[in-house]
Formats: structure tokens, sequence, C-alpha cells
């Protein structure tokens, strides 16, 4: 059975975390070797990353083309959220998807970003201004870490005044 992220957390009274990773790097796959090679790529990742949701009882959503959330189960704690984005970063990569990168030559293999963050109804309610907010916390560590993969932000406890 198919839900939406506010249905599959309808009802169940608690707040999870939630893993929202992007895939960095995809636009080059599509422009360098076409969309075919960017979709598998996708499915690749997503594959992958539905282990893991599996493993960790967790359930995976695909929320834009290269964007993702793991819901975690509600009694995860903080540091086993961040311990499975580390994971999801390492799966990913052991994947070795390589790829062409025009304006960074040194990084040839795809990578994926996480943020961390508890699920709210307030924080589901905006969903797009979520993704927004995502999309910049990612941009910051990238440009924050001077790197593009191997990135958490744990922002919990640190979401945008909207979403308390």
């Amino acid at each position: 059975m198919h839900y939406s992220v506010p249905d599959y957390l309808m009802g169940r009274g608690k707040n999870p975390f939630g893993i929202f990773i992007d895939i960095d790097g995809l636009v080059w796959i599509n422009d360098y070797y076409g969309f075919i090679a960017g979709d598998s790529a996708i499915q690749q990742v997503a594959t992958t990353l539905n282990e893991l949701a599996n493993s960790n009882d967790a359930q995976l959503f695909r929320i834009s083309g290269d964007e993702f959330v793991i819901i975690l189960p509600d009694e995860t704690s903080n540091f086993e959220a961040y311990d499975i984005a580390k994971t999801a970063l390492k799966v990913v990569a052991d994947l070795k998807i390589e790829y062409q990168r025009q304006d960074d030559p040194s990084r040839k293999e795809l990578a994926v970003n996480a943020v961390i963050s508890r699920l709210t109804s307030n924080l589901l309610e905006r969903i797009d201004d979520v993704r927004k907010w995502i999309a910049d916390e990612i941009w910051i560590a990238k440009e924050g870490e001077k790197l593009c993969c191997g990135v958490i932000r744990n922002c919990g406890d640190t979401l945008p005044q909207w979403a308390h």
C-alpha cells in the first residue's frame, strides 16, 4: 500500500525523526549520460535506501525527483537517527555510481546529503517550505564544510520558527 507522508503519520500521536535525503550529482549524470542513466541511479539509490529503512523498521518515501525521506520508528533516539543517517551516506557511497562533474572534476561518484528532523504536524502542513528549508540546510552544510558527501546536520532542535 502506498501512502503520502502526512497520511502515513496521521494518528500516530508521536513526532518521529525523519531523515531527509538529497541525491547530490544527479543533474550531472542526467546532463552527461542522459536521463535513462539518471533514472537508473535514482532506482539504485532508492533500492539501497529502502533496504536500510526496512532493516530499521522504518519507511522510505520519495518526496521529489531526487529527494527522499526515511521515517523512523517513534521510539528512535536522536543518536540512533544520526547513526542511520550516517549509514545512509555510506551505503549510497558504496554503490560507487560514477559520473563526470565539470565544475569539480575531483568528485567522481554520486553521493547523498542528509538532514535529520523531528516530523511535527506543523512541519507537515508546510511541506513545500520544509523542502526549501532542507535544501537550504544541505547547501549551508556543503558550503560550510566544503564537502559534498559525509555531511549530516542534526536539525531536530533548530527548526525554523514557523515549524514550532
